[in-house]
């Protein structure tokens, strides 16, 4: 991915979005899929948006990561931290922590093109993107008998990995971590089940940055 936006992103974003509200309701999920088409129908289904999500999320991650030809987080050159951090709950765990490359909360580290002059409501949109990719992910790796299979490997073992990731930053985010502006407060508990972009952007940028600081830019990383 080299722009934001770009065609080949938001083609393949749609397509997902396509398949995940394909049962309709107001949260995407595995289960009302599997109600409305069967289990096999639905396993069709949610096993072709995995493989799209992880590509999505390969090229979302990548980009605003700012990622070098190898992978690695930050080293592109150009952010060194996804978002530019400035609620205080993310401002202090960034400060505390120095995760990976993003080391500072500046309120200038972030990617070019989730700050200003980008509207508001594009930041969140674009912020929401990760988030919804990263949740229905977890959604349907915790709903699904994934076939016995060598071209899957071990996406199988994904889950569990990633399931007691975020166990650990519900419990990451407390004390002094959850005590600044009411509009963060309890960011990873409240965006963690969401698997609807819209429902993601009706949250505060406050709770949605702080989702970011502790969750992507550190404990996922």
């Amino acid at each position: 991915e080299t722009a934001a936006d770009a065609a080949t992103y938001t083609n393949l974003f749609d397509a997902i979005e396509i398949l995940l509200d394909s049962s309709g309701g107001t949260q995407p999920s595995t289960a009302t899929r599997n109600t409305k088409f069967g289990l096999k129908d639905a396993g069709d289904l949610n096993l072709q948006a995995l493989y799209m999500i992880f590509v999505a999320m390969g090229k979302f991650f990548a980009y605003y990561g700012d990622a070098d030809t190898t992978g690695t987080k930050g080293a592109g050159g150009a952010n060194t931290c996804i978002y530019s951090y400035t609620t205080a709950d993310a401002v202090d765990w960034i400060t505390d922590t120095t995760p990976g490359s993003c080391v500072a909360a500046t309120g200038s580290e972030g990617h070019e093109d989730l700050e200003s002059p980008v509207t508001a409501a594009v930041i969140k949109r674009r912020l929401c993107e990760g988030i919804y990719l990263y949740n229905n992910m977890i959604d349907i790796l915790s709903n699904v008998v994934l076939p016995g299979s060598t071209e899957l490997g071990s996406v199988g073992d994904i889950e569990a990995a990633l399931t007691a990731l975020m166990t650990a930053a519900v419990a990451a985010e407390s004390g002094t971590y959850n005590d600044g502006d009411a509009d963060g407060l309890n960011a990873i508990s409240t965006l963690k089940d969401i698997t609807s972009m819209d429902l993601c952007q009706d949250v505060t940028i406050e709770r949605i940055e702080k989702f970011y600081a502790i969750f992507f830019e550190t404990i996922y990383q």
